[in-house]
């Protein structure tokens, strides 16, 4: 048996295009969503979880506000 536990965010990106791309020349914006999915094959016999999703969420975090 396998066992995943994920968390999803997002973040906004601008950007504009050079050369003949019609609108896309103008500022414009895209959002991304980002998931992370965390897998195992077993569960920790302490409390019957595959991993911390804090940490899991604080690591996410951490790369999400560089990206924003």
């Amino acid at each position: 048996m396998s066992y995943e536990v994920g968390v999803v965010d997002s973040f906004e990106s601008a950007h504009r295009l050079k050369g003949n791309f019609g609108p896309a020349t103008n500022l414009h914006g895209h959002t991304y969503r980002v998931e992370v999915v965390v897998g195992g094959s077993s569960l920790s016999e302490r409390d019957g979880t595959l991993c911390d999703i804090v940490k899991v969420k604080e690591a996410l975090g951490q790369v999400m506000r560089k990206l924003h």
